[in-house]
C-alpha cells in the first residue's frame, strides 16, 4: 500500500524484472523519504511503548528461509529503537528489499511480487537487554553429524554475533550415544559433554544505547 499511495509501483516492478541497480537506488531513497500518515504512525507509536523504551524492528521477505536461499542478514533489523522512531525504522526495513547486496542474493531480480510488489513483513518486538547472546546449531554445520552440536556465544546482543563483527566463543558438544528408547529423552537432556572450545578474548559488547539511537559496543 505504502508504495501505491507514492506512485512508485512501476518503479518497484521495473527493479523486480530487471534488478536495475540505478532503478533500486532511487526506489530506496523514495522509500526512505516516504510521507506516512499520521494516524498509522501514531498506531506503530502507541503499538510499541507497551514493549519498553527499545525494541526491535525486524524485517522477513517473503521469499526468505525457502528451499534455496535464507537471506540470512540480507534485510535490515535495527535494534534500540526508542517507540517514537519506529516509523524511520520500518522504511529503512522496507528499502532494505532493495539493497544491492539483496539484489545480488536473488541473481540481480527483484523480490517476488507476490499478490502485490515490496511484499516484506516487518516486527516490531520487545528488545531483551541481553547479557550473554548465542546461537545452537543442533547437527555439526560442517560435518553432518547429529551426535554433535555447535554453541557459539558472545556478551551482549547477538548481532555482535549474527553479523560477524565479533569472533565469538565457540563450544563442540557431543550428545551421548544411542541408550534404551526408555531413557534415551532425559539423558539427551543431561548427559552432554564439551569435547572441544575456542574462547577468544571478547573485550567488547554491544548493548542498546540509553537514547533510543540504535545500539553501541562498550
Amino acid at each position: 500500500q505504502a508504495l501505491w499511495g507514492a506512485g512508485l509501483v512501476p518503479l518497484a516492478e521495473t527493479v523486480h524484472r530487471t534488478g536495475d541497480r540505478a532503478a533500486a537506488t532511487r526506489l530506496r531513497e523514495a522509500i526512505l523519504a516516504l510521507s506516512l500518515p499520521d494516524d498509522l504512525v501514531g498506531a506503530w507509536v502507541a503499538a510499541a511503548r507497551p514493549l519498553g523504551t527499545h525494541v526491535a524492528v525486524r524485517s522477513s521477505g517473503v521469499d526468505e528461509d525457502g528451499a534455496a536461499r535464507s537471506f540470512a542478514g540480507q534485510h535490515v533489523t535495527r535494534l534500540g529503537v526508542a517507540p517514537e522512531a519506529v516509523a524511520d525504522a520500518v522504511k529503512q526495513c522496507w528499502a532494505s528489499l532493495y539493497a544491492e547486496s539483496a539484489l545480488v542474493y536473488r541473481g540481480m531480480s527483484g523480490p517476488p511480487s507476490g499478490p502485490a510488489p515490496g511484499a516484506l513483513a516487518v516486527v516490531i518486538q520487545q528488545l531483551v537487554h541481553a547479557e550473554v547472546s548465542g546461537v545452537l546449531f543442533t547437527i555439526n554445520p560442517t560435518t553432518g553429524s547429529w551426535r554433535q552440536m555447535v554453541v557459539e556465544a558472545v556478551w551482549g546482543l547477538g548481532e555482535a554475533l549474527v553479523s560477524g563483527h565479533t569472533a565469538p566463543h565457540w563450544f563442540l558438544v557431543r550428545r551421548p550415544r544411542d541408550l534404551p528408547r526408555a531413557v534415551a529423552r532425559v539423558a539427551e537432556r543431561v548427559r552432554l559433554q564439551v569435547v572441544d572450545q575456542d574462547l577468544p578474548a571478547l573485550p567488547e559488547r554491544l548493548v542498546a544505547r540509553p537514547d533510543g539511537q540504535g545500539v553501541h559496543t562498550e
